[in-house]
Formats: C-alpha cells, structure tokens, sequence
C-alpha cells in the first residue's frame, strides 16, 4: 500500500476489498481495522506493534484484523 494513502485505503475497505499494509500510525490503523469491519473484508497488518496498540487495533476491527508478525519490522516508540 505504499502508493495509497489512509483515505482511499478506507475507502477499498468500505467497499469490500481485503488490503495487506505495513506500518502505520495507530489512529490511522483503528479508522482502518474499523472500515474492514464495516466492510466485512480482512485487513492484514505487516508490523509489530505494542500488545495494548494491537489489542485496541484488533478490537476495532471484531475479527476482520491479522497481525503478520513473523519477520515484521518493528514500529519505532510503539
């Protein structure tokens, strides 16, 4: 998602489309986990995140979130 911005990313989710993105700042990530929700599409984060950031990004999306982890870089201060 390197060429798309926060905006039109929530809109593709709003509209039923799954993206893959990396890292983010955690507001835009909670409009986004929440625009996949409404959406009932997946969102897949490729970052690491602190646990609390995370739990608040999973919460937002009610199952519609993946955290992919494993190789992930690690998000500066989070």
């Amino acid at each position: 998602m390197e060429n798309m911005g926060v905006e039109d990313a929530i809109r593709v989710l709003l509209a039923g489309g799954s993206l893959r993105v990396g890292s983010h700042r955690v507001d835009d990530l909670l409009r986004m986990a929440s625009a996949a929700r409404q959406g009932g599409t997946q969102l897949t984060i490729v970052a690491s995140y602190r646990a609390d950031d995370m739990v608040k990004i999973a919460s937002a999306g009610k199952g519609h979130i993946t955290f992919d982890v494993k190789d992930a870089p690690s998000v500066p201060g989070r």
